[in-house]
């Protein structure tokens, strides 16, 4: 068995944000680093859709180059960690032998990397589908993910893909603009349920506030009347994290959520 250590490679399309998104690992081995890339660079052009993907194709020579003349693991990736554009992780490590090492890079790329394949529910969650047909009418919203790019509200956005934190909508104009849905309507057995989806969410929003500089963060919450009084923490947990709070069983409010999000898309809305 052998110890081996690596980096995540995170890019950073716009130093002035200080947004990045992981898009690799570089394994340290003695003579040479190990350079594997997502194929995909949607990630990055939601960050920036003008960021130079030609340093990307490039980047195995040019850190195999920079750390040339560089022995440890902890030397190279000091240095590598302070580079434009794409830089290196803090180290980690694993442990495999030689005949397992193409397996483990694999998972670490599947887990750390690579978006997960959304596993669709026969029936979408009531108050996303109720959220996102609102935002179809007023012609905010697209299927595609790299849509963000152009001012559009996208679904099941990675806010920290290796803590499995997705956000439910997001869209940016600017600055980053995250929405978590919550629906309490549930029978009374389910509630517990619920609470730990809004400790999850909270936890979204915090990170997301933590990444994405100027971050706008949106709740949209449902509930059934009786059980406001023990859905009330979880509501209090949301609004800790959140800069609005909009109560779906609210016509007035979904509405004032669509004005929203449309003004800071800088769209207007048709009458």
């Amino acid at each position: 068995m052998q110890i081996f250590d690596y980096s995540l490679i995170r890019a950073v399309p716009d130093p002035r944000r200080g947004e990045w998104v992981n898009i690799g690992v570089c394994v340290y081995h003695t003579g040479n680093l190990d350079v594997h890339l997502t194929d995909s660079y949607n990630k990055i052009r939601a960050l920036d859709p003008n960021a130079d993907l030609r340093l990307l194709r490039r980047l195995s020579h040019d850190w195999n180059s920079i750390c040339e003349d560089l022995g440890s693991a902890v030397a190279r990736q000091a240095i590598l960690s302070g580079l434009p554009f794409a830089h290196a992780s803090p180290l980690a490590q694993f442990v495999c032998d030689t005949e397992s090492y193409e397996e483990q890079v694999r998972l670490l790329l599947r887990d750390l990397i690579v978006p997960p394949v959304a596993i669709r529910e026969k029936r979408e969650p009531r108050l996303r589908a109720t959220l996102k047909n609102h935002l179809i009418r007023a012609k905010l919203y697209s299927e595609d993910p790299s849509a963000i790019s152009q001012h559009k509200v996208v679904a099941n956005f990675p806010v920290m893909e290796e803590a499995k934190l997705f956000a439910d909508f997001a869209a940016r104009n600017g600055v980053m603009h995250i929405t978590e849905t919550i629906d309490f309507r549930v029978k009374s057995d389910q509630l517990r349920n619920r609470h730990g989806q809004a400790a999850i969410k909270s936890i979204t929003l915090d990170k997301a506030g933590e990444i994405f500089p100027d971050c706008k963060r949106n709740v949209v919450f449902a509930y059934n009347d009786q059980d406001l009084d023990e859905i009330q923490p979880s509501l209090n947990l949301l609004r800790d994290y959140s800069m609005n709070m909009f109560n779906a069983g609210n016509p007035k409010d979904l509405a004032d959520f669509v004005e929203l999000t449309a003004s800071a898309l800088r769209q207007r809305l048709e009458p």
